[in-house]
């Protein structure tokens, strides 16, 4: 069952809007001190989202916010955060599922 896109609600300096979640994963790095780059050793997280309004409309102003404040790094890693539990929780109904014999 695909997840994305999925919609989570976040805030921007206090004011309430969304992020359409298009993709999201997490690349893990092999840690060897013969990586030939600095993402292939450590890792890196492949994000791409779209802001909207509270009412779902496009947002170019939150944006605008969120750089001029130097607040996509936060905003950023509460989309994650967000997406990772609904992860989580579509793991767990689904395992209840099974347990059920729904699946």
């Amino acid at each position: 069952m695909p997840m994305f896109p999925i919609t989570v609600d976040i805030r921007v300096n206090g004011l309430p809007a969304k992020a359409r979640v298009l993709r999201y994963q997490v690349y893990k790095g092999t840690l060897s001190p013969t990586a030939p780059d600095p993402d292939t050793h450590d890792g890196w997280i492949d994000l791409e989202y779209e802001i909207k309004d509270a009412k779902g409309y496009p947002a170019p102003w939150i944006e605008n916010i969120m750089d001029e404040m130097d607040l996509r790094e936060d905003v950023e890693h509460d989309i994650m955060e967000m997406v990772d539990s609904a992860r989580e929780a579509l793991k767990e109904d689904q395992m209840e599922a099974r347990r059920k014999g729904e699946v």
